[in-house]
């Protein structure tokens, strides 16, 4: 029996002549850049619910829709990417994200929006696969503390973006929302001239047809992880979806939404940050295990005590919710070591996109029942995830 991580060699999917600290500064900044356009609608969704006198079913439709368009695309631009020789998407991505969200502001009727989002988040799932890939094929050995800064970026602009986009929009108006392009203006034109001028992946990738045989050959495994994925998603999505509109349900003010918003998202980055070292030192299955057992009583805790007192809760959810994003990728990545992109993508989008179709769903049952409720209901699935990262096992028979 070999390991899964003894399957592959380390061998470097960059070449040689520049630092591997540039290429992980550069997918790492598209990171942030990108995510940060993807912190915008949750925070917004207390004022687009209003503004168009939206059920929460309608609500969790545009979650849903967002979710799936930056994300069910990515097997494909990943299959793109792993036969690209230069980063163009990595370049590209960022740019279509941030044009089309820095419109959110501009329009006033329901389809309109979800044509925005549908667009921005087209952005976001051709960036995603190929810079994953990216820092997946480093020539650093410390592929977990590599992918951690990587994902960590994407979850600190998540954070950035869902805290300032309502003071600047409160104090110059939702239309506001346009000059937030700029960053996005600044990293193509910062990227364009290294991404474009240098072959930085090799030419070591497979074929489209060669992917589909090792996924069948490991298909337990790839389908555990995706339902671990899934779950992880699931809870990340719920929460971070409608922590504001749970909190202006209680009669709070759309600021204090955000700032619970930015706690849990702001500790999600402390997770996803500590969680690639500890992969390194633990292995997936520990970690794995770990980052869903403690999520039922963290949040039964939070919905259950005062506003304020609940949030160290919520922080603690997100930390553990995040902490065990980089282990999943770079699993994913091992087992197909020639489409790196490919399965980022599938590690990353498919199970992010089947968790953004449930949204509309787990909307509707919050229309029911109360965002109280379905927060206790949906926090059981991390018993599921639990459950099926103890069953794992990451080691392949000799054929």
């Amino acid at each position: 029996m070999n390991s899964i991580s003894n399957l592959i060699k380390n061998e470097p999917l960059i070449q040689e002549k520049t630092s591997w600290k540039k290429y992980l500064f550069l997918a790492t900044a598209g990171h942030f850049t990108n995510d940060f356009y993807n912190g915008f609608l949750s925070p917004l969704l207390p004022i687009i619910v209003v503004n168009l006198d939206l059920s929460l079913t309608s609500a969790g439709l545009l979650l849903s829709i967002f979710s799936i368009s930056n994300s069910l695309l990515q097997p494909v631009t990943g299959l793109i990417a792993d036969r690209m020789k230069r980063n163009y998407l990595i370049l590209v991505g960022p740019l279509i994200a941030g044009v089309f969200m820095g419109f959110i502001g501009w329009v006033n009727q329901y389809w309109t929006l979800v044509v925005i989002l549908c667009l921005s988040g087209i952005g976001t799932a051709i960036f995603h696969p190929q810079a994953a890939a990216l820092v997946g094929g480093l020539g650093n050995r410390k592929k977990g503390f590599a992918m951690s800064i990587f994902n960590t970026a994407g979850v600190f602009g998540i954070t950035i973006g869902s805290v300032i986009i309502i003071p600047l929009t409160s104090k110059f108006g939702l239309k506001s929302t346009i000059v937030t392009i700029i960053p996005a203006l600044l990293l193509f034109v910062y990227s364009f001239k290294f991404l474009t001028s240098e072959r930085i992946i090799s030419s070591r990738f497979g074929d489209g047809g060669s992917i589909f045989r090792l996924i069948k050959s490991h298909k337990f495994l790839v389908s555990n992880l995706t339902i671990i994925v899934v779950i992880r998603a699931t809870l990340t999505l719920a929460f971070s979806g409608f922590i504001p509109l749970y909190f202006a349900s209680r009669g709070h003010t759309l600021f204090f939404g955000a700032v619970a918003l930015g706690v849990f998202q702001f500790f999600s980055v402390f997770g996803m940050l500590i969680g690639g070292p500890i992969y390194d030192r633990i292995g997936a299955r520990k970690l794995l295990m770990i980052s869903f057992v403690f999520i039922l009583p963290l949040a039964l805790a939070f919905i259950n005590l005062p506003s304020t007192w609940g949030l160290p809760f919520l922080a603690a959810m997100g930390f553990f919710l995040a902490s065990s994003t980089p282990a999943n990728i770079i699993l994913g990545q091992q087992i197909a070591p020639n489409n790196p992109g490919f399965m980022s993508a599938l590690m990353m989008g498919v199970g992010w996109g089947i968790a953004g179709i449930l949204m509309t769903p787990i909307g509707a049952i919050a229309d029911s029942i109360g965002l109280y409720w379905t927060f206790a209901l949906v926090s059981l699935f991390s018993l599921v995830g639990f459950v099926l990262s103890y069953l794992l096992s990451f080691e392949k028979k000799n054929a």
